[in-house]
């Protein structure tokens, strides 16, 4: 794992974690021992090839049968000798991917999009997934598993790869308790509280039926212009909605209460409490994401790999990209010091791997802004990986102008990876300068619309911008409906 800053000292100000985490693992001893999957499989990241698996169906309300390649983007994460699964293979992309990278040996495997399952399942069950990694596990002796998101289907799939070959299996991720948690945004507003506060969180309460909640989001509608209503544990917005305390007036509490399931199961929601329910925050200024790689308790404390500003659309707060955080160095500091506050106390519960926290910041009518974090990512994601890959291409320092766009275009009708990449040709890094161009994250094909998803590096954010513009200009142009 190639850091992109040195390792920091969890800040002075902070509550002692080594104090805090023992009352949580108390409470709940199944954030660490939930890790003890046999003796030939461990937590961290060993010596050796691994399996890096992309998929994002984990993510409550995330379908495994989606035409989306983002899983892809977990693909930039690979070594010679690696192997890649992925949904839908697109030989195209795959060798775009690994000449920009000088990688001669990948190896690529789909799984079965049309099973009902998540690829850690799929490969756990006979079938030529299973088959192949067993091979693969065999041949080598030792494997790390690198999951997008790691669930106990990983550390499960760790254990049968174990048993089956005998290799020694490694986990690049927390353990299942402490990532179910970690996700969580009910659990982590209580963990909020407990380090910095209750004003460090938007308010926030848990409902267990649809009565509570349509209660509940009548009670907030009085207090606040806009409320919103979260399944906890997805992800990307797709799991939100939003109200508009004006529209909800004058609404008797069963009104509220239809509107409320229909919307949620709108989208893909199965009736599981607790739903959250809170006030979406107004007059906020900024959006930022704290990124922070948790090493195992014995090998240091959490690394802060940088603050950036999320680029959020439309009522839901559905990410498109971000940029570097463009804040005063007070602020920055703070964020940074209450990010690694949280993450020391997530590292001595049992995460490890790569998280990150997001925030706004409320511009109100006093001086001082209000920092609220809204949730945790445990897993990578769409500012950590190109992140991680912008730090591989340039390990001493990467460019001052560094973009990040994932944004669906439903204005753009399908392409082909060939026709894609032929349009960006003379914008896109190539091998010999790959820290001065487009690289595309992940190929063009969704669901609807085409999907962009590229890391834009440049001596300047000036040129980075001025750079994706011209792209969008382009792409809009060749193959606009």
């Amino acid at each position: 794992m190639t850091l992109s800053t040195p390792t920091a000292l969890l800040p002075r100000n902070c509550p002692d974690p080594t104090r805090i985490a023992p009352r949580l693992l108390a409470a709940e001893p199944a954030l660490r021992s939930s890790g003890d999957f046999g003796a030939g499989v461990h937590q961290g990241c060993a010596a050796g090839p691994a399996i890096i698996i992309g998929d994002q169906s984990v993510i409550p309300l995330f379908a495994r049968a989606s035409q989306s390649r983002l899983d892809y983007r977990m693909a930039w994460l690979a070594q010679d000798g690696d192997a890649v699964i992925v949904q839908h293979r697109d030989h195209r992309f795959e060798r775009y991917l690994t000449a920009l990278l000088g990688l001669e040996q990948v190896n690529f495997v789909s799984g079965d999009s049309h099973l009902p399952l998540s690829v850690s399942q799929e490969a756990q069950t006979a079938g030529p997934l299973h088959d192949a990694l067993v091979q693969y596990a065999a041949q080598r002796g030792a494997v790390t598993l690198k999951p997008y998101l790691t669930t106990g289907h990983t550390w499960l799939l760790a254990r049968r790869l174990w048993q089956q070959t005998g290799a020694e299996i490694s986990v690049c991720g927390p353990t299942p308790r402490t990532v179910r948690r970690a996700n969580d945004k009910l659990w982590f507003t209580t963990l909020v509280h407990a380090l910095l506060g209750q004003d460090a969180t938007p308010p926030t309460l848990s409902a267990f039926g649809p009565a509570a909640a349509a209660g509940l989001v009548a009670y907030l509608a009085q207090r606040a212009e806009t409320v919103v209503v979260k399944v906890p544990d997805s992800a990307g917005a797709v799991g939100n909605i939003t109200l508009s305390a004006q529209r909800l007036r004058g609404h008797s509490l069963t009104y509220i209460r239809q509107l409320l399931v229909t919307r949620l199961h709108a989208r893909g929601w199965q009736d599981r409490y607790p739903v959250l329910v809170g006030v979406w925050d107004g007059a906020v200024s900024h959006s930022p994401s704290a990124h922070i790689w948790l090493p195992l308790p014995n090998e240091g404390p959490p690394s802060f790999q940088g603050l950036f500003e999320q680029h959020v659309r439309d009522g839901f707060g559905a990410f498109v990209g971000a940029r570097r955080a463009e804040l005063r160095a007070s602020l920055r500091d703070r964020l940074t010091q209450e990010a690694l506050c949280i993450a020391g106390l997530l590292q001595q519960i049992g995460y490890y791997g790569q998280c990150s926290f997001d925030a706004v910041i409320c511009q109100g009518e006093t001086a001082n802004p209000q920092v609220h974090w809204i949730e945790c990512n445990g897993r990578w994601g769409g500012v950590s990986l190109p992140l991680q890959l912008a730090a591989r291409i340039c390990p001493q320092d990467p460019p001052e102008g560094l973009l990040i766009v994932q944004e669906t275009r439903r204005d753009l009708r399908a392409v082909t990876t060939d026709d894609y990449l032929a349009a960006l040709a003379d914008v896109l890094a190539g091998p010999d300068h790959p820290a001065d161009g487009i690289i595309v994250m992940s190929p063009p094909q969704a669901n609807r619309g085409v999907m962009l998803n590229w890391l834009v590096l440049a001596p300047t954010q000036t040129i980075a911008a001025a750079r994706a513009k011209t792209a969008m200009t382009r792409l809009q142009a060749r193959f606009g409906r």
